[in-house]
């Protein structure tokens, strides 16, 4: 969080802490948890938030003097956790498992059945998982059904705001799916040469990049024109492996 403090997680539900810019570290291990851990949220140098494999999230107000546990789900390993303040954060896990706070991980609800969540805000938000995409206004305490969904088994989604929304399908062509009205309607563009998308973002309604399948490759294609047109800039060659995109300017 700064140039001296720093944390990783470990196995066996150890976490360590650096005070020197990683010079030595000093173990914290969580009584009563044994998990891998998997990802990290710093809010600020006294609270923490860390997941782990077969449901805990933990947390700390102390700078990680004592930890606190939370189980979530039904025993769901979570691999990410992002908080856009100090109260409201999400959590995604196996299974398609997404996990809300309101209240700095006092309390959590989990939704399931979904690969990908998109938030533009505190309130209003995208999730998509098989052939559902869901939309929130309320930071995710509840969700509605898309109506007029194009095709296509969602892999990741994205939203610019509030009006313009793109959904990156797997198996489908290479497809991809769009709204500029909020999702009230949709429609499908396709990458030429692609058979599925795993990524996609947009910096504004013309610039966007995606990570497409091309063959045995996976490709990193870009367009100017929202998508009606994508190049390609960059062959990632054969066997690699890159799944996620991060554009979104805040």
């Amino acid at each position: 969080m700064d140039s001296n403090n720093g944390w990783a997680t470990s196995t066996g539900g150890e976490i360590i802490h650096s005070t020197d810019g990683g010079n030595t570290w000093t173990s914290q291990h969580i009584v009563n948890y044994s998990t891998n851990g998997f990802d990290f949220h710093i809010i600020n140098q006294n609270k923490l938030l860390a997941t782990g494999n077969m449901g805990p999230i933990v947390n700390t107000t102390d700078g990680g003097n004592e930890w606190n546990q939370f189980l979530i789900g039904s025993g769901s390993s979570f691999y990410a956790i992002h908080f856009i303040d100090q109260n409201n954060g999400w959590a995604a896990g196996d299974k398609g498992t997404i996990a809300r706070t309101s209240d700095g991980g006092a309390t959590w609800a989990v939704k399931t059945h979904l690969s990908s969540v998109d938030f533009i805000d505190a309130n209003h938000g995208w999730a998509g998982g098989g052939s559902n995409v869901l939309h929130t206004v309320n930071g995710g305490n509840s969700w509605t059904l898309s109506n007029n969904w194009a095709v296509g088994y969602i892999y990741d989604i994205f939203c610019l705001d509030t009006d313009h929304v793109w959904a990156a399908n797997c198996s489908d062509g290479g497809s991809i799916s769009v709204s500029s009205d909020g999702g009230v309607n949709w429609y499908s563009s396709f990458i030429e040469n692609s058979t599925d998308i795993f990524s996609i973002c947009f910096t504004d309604i013309n610039k966007g990049w995606s990570v497409v399948l091309s063959g045995m490759n996976q490709v990193l294609k870009h367009t100017e024109d929202g998508g009606a047109i994508w190049y390609e800039p960059y062959d990632f060659g054969e066997g690699k492996c890159f799944c996620r995109l991060f554009c979104k300017l805040k």
